[in-house]
């Protein structure tokens, strides 16, 4: 269930047991997740491309 296990375990291993791209295939979607960035009302972005240019 966790992607980071899936790209991170080829770099870390030089020979496993399975091909993680050719083996493997995904059969359902678990979850839909929704990110959210937070600034301080100091910073003058008001999108995330001023936040972009501002950094």
């Amino acid at each position: 269930m966790a992607i980071d296990t899936m790209t991170m375990t080829p770099a870390i291993y030089k020979s496993l047991p399975y091909d993680p791209i050719n083996d493997l295939a995904p059969i359902s979607r678990l979850a839909v997740a929704t990110y959210v960035m937070a600034i301080n009302n100091d910073v003058p972005a008001k999108d995330l491309n001023s936040l972009f240019a501002y950094i």
